[in-house]
């Protein structure tokens, strides 16, 4: 399930996360395994690059993680699932104040790791039957709570505030460990099928050289070498993997994001262009009407007078994807 899908041009204010005492670090790293945050409020979409799959769950505001003008609204309640490479969110503030949220980092290698203990030493059966469309559409997934995953964080929220367990490197895999039991034990659904996926080591780096290189230039060529592949093995593992070719899924993406620029500021239509790889403005122009049926400078007009006009845009709720 993806949630439901939520009409830009409502004042959902955000900020970049805060982080405070509540993290647990590797000890080579920066980077924490477990991690809980806050955000402050501002009127603006912000980016955020992953080099983890992030599995975790807002405990107080919402999410809103964005494709271009659609939107979908992560709640209290709710298992998330991010994969690697660039999202678009934002962090909302609850009415009372302040935005909170539990997330845990798993890298391919890590999952793998501790998917083989579930199977081996426990006789987990680490399978998922479920796949759709869907799930190479998007690159969030969700799931509602059940009362094992809710007593899950609200047993994780207290233990964050105990240092003794923050300084204790048995205890905080043991709960990484914990979580995965729970979603792969549970019945399969789009974020499960996207976990189990993240394992594969090699699929993972091949996400990782192709969301680092979308405003990159790199060639098919180029990017194959990266994940140490022929250009003919490059290809057919990128479909497999995401759908669609290269070229199509490139272009998808710089189109995405040529849409939030002219939503979410106020820039030249050269220089969205220009930041989103395109040869020049006049092809920017002709492949964003193909795409969308306006011209970037019609886009933006039609957005901005639905906003103001408080007219919802593309709010039907998208079908829940989960078997």
């Amino acid at each position: 399930m993806f949630g439901t899908k939520r009409p830009f041009g409502s004042p959902y204010p955000a900020d970049y996360p805060i982080m405070n005492e509540n993290s647990y670090y590797l000890q080579d790293t920066e980077k924490p395994l477990i991690e809980k945050y806050a955000a402050d409020s501002r009127n603006e979409i912000r980016s955020c690059t992953l080099s983890r799959c992030a599995v975790g769950c807002v405990l107080r505001g919402e999410k809103y993680v964005y494709y271009g003008d659609e939107c979908y609204r992560i709640a209290p309640g709710q298992l998330f699932l991010l994969e690697t490479g660039d999202h678009y969110v934002k962090d909302v503030a609850s009415d009372e104040g302040g935005y909170e949220q539990i997330v845990i980092y798993y890298s391919a290698s890590e999952l793998e790791q501790e998917l083989l203990l579930l199977g081996l030493n426990y006789h987990v059966a680490v399978g998922n039957d479920h796949s759709c469309g869907e799930c190479n559409r998007y690159t969030h997934a969700l799931l509602p709570f059940w009362r094992a995953t809710a007593d899950y964080f609200r047993n994780l929220n207290d233990r964050l505030a105990d240092r003794s367990f923050l300084n204790d490197p048995v205890a905080v895999r043991l709960k990484m460990t914990e979580l995965l039991y729970l979603i792969v034990s549970h019945g399969d659904s789009c974020l499960k099928h996207k976990l189990l996926n993240y394992s594969d080591a090699e699929r993972d780096l091949l996400r990782q050289v192709v969301s680092r290189n979308i405003f990159s230039g790199a060639s098919i060529e180029e990017l194959a070498r990266m994940c140490g592949r022929s250009q003919t093995s490059f290809k057919k593992d990128f479909g497999r993997l995401y759908g669609t070719s290269p070229h199509q899924w490139f272009l998808q993406r710089r189109l995405v994001h040529a849409r939030l620029l002219l939503i979410s500021t106020d820039r030249s239509i050269n220089d969205i262009g220009a930041e989103c790889m395109f040869a020049n403005s006049s092809h920017f122009i002709k492949l964003f009407k193909k795409e969308y049926g306006l011209t970037p400078a019609g886009y933006r007009r039609r957005t901005a007078a639905a906003s103001q006009a408080g007219q919802p845009r593309e709010a039907q709720p998208l079908a829940a994807a989960q078997g």
